[in-house]
């Protein structure tokens, strides 16, 4: 699992994710990707107001979508 998260402050969970799923070929909406895998509860919170666990789970949600 990655140890850097490469998160930008100043994104939300859901913007993390949405940056990627617009590129996508096959996109998933990121209200979709964050409620299948977590943090949905979150998807608004900034990485520093999301715990280890949650911002590993949107870098993992990000680069899968």
């Amino acid at each position: 699992m990655f140890q850097s998260y490469d998160s930008i402050p100043r994104l939300t969970a859901r913007e993390h994710v949405h940056s990627v799923t617009e590129t996508s070929t096959d996109p998933v909406f990121s209200v979709e990707a964050l409620d299948l895998i977590g943090p949905a509860d979150r998807m608004d919170h900034f990485p520093a107001r999301l715990t280890g666990s949650d911002q590993q789970r949107v870098a993992v949600t990000a680069r899968k979508a």
